[in-house]
């Protein structure tokens, strides 16, 4: 059984460091702090935005409205294609505000309701959890991070390796295995009376059959494994007239020297990758005054220009200088569960991410884990600095306490 400890009433914190966009921030550090009640966040945000009470309750009422479309969403998804289409349309016609909140992106929903650059961005903030920009993100996954999020944030009590602990028993005990570092290659399909049906995948040459396969690598990379190693080859007769595939294919930007490259359709395609810096240091928790919540660090509160300005600039070979990250999360995982000071007296550790372009990693995605050459680490070696500087400038008391600190980044697969 797994237990959860939870974090501070306001457990996420959202930090813009120079926004000089916004009147009321006047290009210094601005901050708002997320609490878990609504109750408590709603008039914070509209005692901080006086002129946007409107907007802002018309937000949190999409929100609501959206998680709700969303289980009648979900129910259809499990309809015959036509059937599907059918109720979609239906809804569309019967729930006006149904296409805005369940079809658009989080910037289109939020270009209804205000200008205000703060407060879209504060109401944004979570976009990291989902990989992407409000230009680019759904609506409905915001709203779902927000409904997910009331009553706060919880740490599982010894650490997030408890909960494989706990699941793996209950998956082996009804004839299961669990598997690690066993990358699918291929999801295996059978001709079934001129019908296609899943019989498995391919794992290190090895077909591990099974007549349900679901994955969690997103729709592009699923369906590039139903073509196998070569992602240049047809689909199978019966698959391309399925609407998802020809969605993801349109408009693909084609590698004619890559064969293992996912080709997908530009929009579709996610151009994040993320990067992580693992930061252990001496100290006891409270003598430190270490928080208990998540940090979201920004340079503006202009999400996506911050990730355009970034994959303009990393892009630039004529600079070596620093690209300022689109966002930076920091937490303190040592803090959140309270066996750690147990386990490891005297010890603390800090994870630290940040979003970059997947393309700066692209070329390195074959090569073996710390076998990727003196290029990859020297990048990684950059993007650890880089991470270290923003971390000790929220937290500088530490500088004298590091001990080591390992990055890590995802420089292979993409979705």
């Amino acid at each position: 059984r797994i237990e959860w400890e939870a974090m501070e009433d306001n457990f996420d914190v959202a930090v813009s460091l120079n926004d000089n966009d916004n009147n009321d921030t006047n290009g210094k550090r601005d901050e708002f702090r997320i609490h878990k009640d609504w109750k408590v966040l709603i008039p914070a945000l509209k005692e901080r935005f006086p002129t946007e009470t409107a907007a802002i309750d018309q937000y949190f009422n999409h929100v609501m409205r959206a998680c709700r479309y969303y289980k009648l969403q979900l129910l259809s998804k499990l309809l015959p294609q036509w059937l599907y289409n059918f109720t979609h349309s239906v809804f569309c016609l019967l729930l006006p505000d149904y296409t805005l909140l369940v079809t658009h992106t989080l910037s289109q929903v939020l270009d209804t309701l205000t200008p205000n650059t703060t407060l879209r961005g504060i109401l944004a903030y979570q976009y990291g959890d989902y990989g992407e920009t409000p230009s680019r993100g759904s609506f409905l996954i915001n709203a779902l991070l927000w409904d997910h999020f009331r009553g706060g944030g919880y740490y599982p009590i010894g650490g997030p390796a408890v909960i494989a602990e706990a699941i793996i028993p209950v998956i082996e005990g009804v004839g299961g295995r669990v598997l690690v570092r066993a990358n699918v290659t291929r999801i295996v399909l059978e001709d079934s009376g001129g019908r296609l049906r899943v019989r498995g995948v391919e794992v290190k040459g090895k077909i591990i059959t099974a007549n349900i396969v679901v994955s969690s690598v997103g729709a592009p990379l699923t369906c590039h494994l139903l073509r196998g190693e070569n992602a240049k080859a047809p689909y199978p007769p019966q698959l391309q007239r399925e609407p998802l595939l020809q969605l993801l294919n349109s408009n693909t930007q084609n590698n004619d020297n890559d064969n293992s490259s996912v080709q997908v359709n530009e929009q579709l395609r996610s151009h994040t990758s993320l990067m992580s810096l693992f930061i252990g240091f001496e100290g006891d928790a409270e003598q430190l005054n270490l928080p208990k919540h998540n940090r979201w660090v920004f340079p503006t509160w202009d999400h996506t220009a911050n990730f355009q300005r970034y994959d303009a600039q990393s892009k630039d070979s004529s600079t070596d200088a620093p690209v300022p990250f689109p966002a930076v999360f920091i937490s303190f995982s040592s803090v959140k569960d309270p066996t750690f000071s147990k386990r490891y007296p005297n010890q603390q550790v800090a994870l630290v991410i940040a979003p970059c372009s997947y393309d700066e990693v692209e070329s390195f995605k074959d090569q073996r884990v710390k076998h990727r050459g003196e290029q990859y680490d020297a990048l990684k070696s950059r993007w650890e600095d880089q991470l270290t500087s923003i971390f000790l400038h929220e937290f500088p008391q530490l500088k004298p306490l590091i001990t080591n600190s390992t990055a890590t980044s995802k420089a292979r697969g993409k979705d």
